[in-house]
């Protein structure tokens, strides 16, 4: 899958952090789910050698930017991202693998929910949110 052209109206597509992340876009359904593999890193470990929360959620935040960005063509801001944690994960998995899916569009905001899984297919965490849609 191509990545989209950056610095539409001045938003960076895909963003400096997605890229820092490793992001890669590996399945796309028009306007439904998304999913992007992360690979973990070991810069993202917590002392317990298991992968941070945050950068799970960051890894979700990702996916969601991404995802809004392709089906709407128009930049989007989080304004609820609720992540719950099922169990952990480590470089020893290699990858966290994001899906994330389209739950209601508004004209002015859209849901989303994504589930990120290991390699083996274990849930990892579940997450959604809530996007304001932002004008050109």
């Amino acid at each position: 899958m191509k990545m989209m052209n950056p610095k539409k109206n001045c938003f960076e597509i895909p963003s400096k952090i997605f890229k820092e992340m490793q992001a890669t876009p590996i399945e796309y359904q028009e306007n439904h789910k998304i999913k992007i593999s992360f690979p973990i890193m070991e810069k993202y470990e917590n002392p317990a050698k298991q992968m941070f929360g945050g950068m799970i959620a960051a890894a979700f935040d990702n996916t969601f930017g991404y995802f809004s960005y392709k089906m709407l063509q128009k930049a989007c801001t989080t304004l609820e991202l609720n992540t719950s944690f099922i169990r952990p994960t480590s470089v020893t998995d290699k990858e966290l693998i994001v899906e994330a899916c389209l739950i209601a569009k508004s004209r002015g905001q859209l849901v989303l929910e994504g589930k990120a899984h290991n390699p083996q297919g274990k849930l990892i965490a579940v997450c959604k949110t809530r996007m304001m849609i932002l004008d050109d």
